[in-house]
């Protein structure tokens, strides 16, 4: 079994967020024709793969939604580079979780293909698997397969995502000194937030950096109506050591003198766990390189139930999402003999 094949069969499947039966039914049919003997369960929010017991597993994690494929995707046909929607986020890590579900059925693994991550959070598969896997399964390891560079990326920023109102007064666009121009009055807030040095965190001796960004504008009415309010849409990362409450303060102390703040929708961080024992048999016995993760990731929400989880996969995170998305096959091999490694080790 190829896992170049493998990758480009699954980047040749259309998974655009919110329609992903198709690969879904493509994993369920692959694993079974290739011998594997362990139950597979496939429920709405994606497919489980193994057998519960009391024993402890580890959880090879992996969405299979793509964000949509751009009209400038590149398709380069080469034998030592994989391009295509999906390359590095992540099929080619689903590719390395299905070849190691197989490989290693013997031993204490589980596969979760969950949909929906690219999309908004209630709508991600993991809401409606998560408690069906924590009832079935004793899981000791979340391995979240979003692409690293094959570095183990521990923790990962929360979110905030919130809207900043700037009021003003309208007026007819002809006579301008009878209002407020609110799109004027966002300058400051635009010109602060743009001179806002990212900020240096420390936690577990990894470095998170915390941003705040204006993400969209909206305001007015009509051409000839001086605009009396605008929104700013303001997106904040904060660190690990920081709870969603701690960073509502945060960013509400921050921008409170600019406008009016509303809290949109928000999303908690995670702890690196750097000591913890099954984190560390991890980095031991693969002797990647640790970094920090500077986004977030569905490893939050396996930390905030109490299971240690890291990021690892193949391919570089900042192709993520582009045009030229592409992974090389010797870093999409090295990620699985690093997990073939692993678990030949642990379980």
């Amino acid at each position: 079994m190829s896992l170049e094949k493998l990758t480009k069969d699954l980047i040749s499947i259309d998974s655009v967020t919110g329609s992903e039966d198709q690969i879904l039914k493509f994993i369920e049919n692959y694993l079974k024709d290739k011998g594997y003997s362990n139950n597979i369960k496939v429920h709405d929010g994606g497919l489980v793969a193994g057998n519960s017991s009391e024993s402890s597993v580890v959880a090879l994690v992996g969405h299979i939604d793509t964000v949509p494929i751009s009209d400038e995707q590149e398709n380069i046909n080469s034998s030592e580079v994989i391009y295509g929607r999906g390359a590095v986020d992540m099929k080619s890590g689903l590719a390395v979780m299905i070849k190691t579900l197989i490989d290693f059925q013997d031993k204490d693994i589980i596969g979760i293909f969950y949909k929906g991550e690219e999309g908004l959070k209630e709508h991600n598969g993991l809401e409606t698997l998560f408690p069906e896997i924590t009832r079935k399964f004793n899981v000791s390891l979340g391995i979240i397969f979003e692409p690293t560079n094959n570095e183990a990326q521990l923790g990962c920023q929360g979110v905030v995502n919130a809207e900043l109102s700037i009021r003003g007064v309208e007026a007819h666009s002809a006579r301008p000194w009878l209002g407020d121009n609110a799109v004027y009055k966002t300058v400051p807030l635009l010109e602060d937030l743009n001179n806002l040095e990212p900020e240096s965190i420390y936690v577990d001796e990894l470095e998170y950096k915390e941003v705040v960004s204006v993400t969209n504008i909206r305001g007015g009415t009509a051409k000839n109506v001086i605009p009396g309010e605008v929104i700013c849409g303001i997106n904040y990362r904060f660190a690990p050591d920081k709870t969603i409450k701690d960073a509502v303060g945060k960013l509400t102390n921050l921008l409170s003198d600019y406008g009016d703040l509303s809290i949109i929708d928000t999303a908690e961080s995670a702890h690196p766990n750097k000591s913890d024992e099954t984190v560390m048999k991890f980095i031991d016995s693969t002797d990647v390189k640790v970094e920090p993760k500077q986004a977030w990731t569905d490893v939050a929400r396996f930390t905030a139930s109490g299971i240690p989880a890291l990021n690892f996969g193949p391919g570089n995170p900042e192709l993520a999402h582009k045009a030229n998305e592409h992974v090389k096959t010797e870093d999409l091999n090295s990620g699985f003999s690093l997990i073939q490694q692993f678990i030949k080790e642990v379980t």
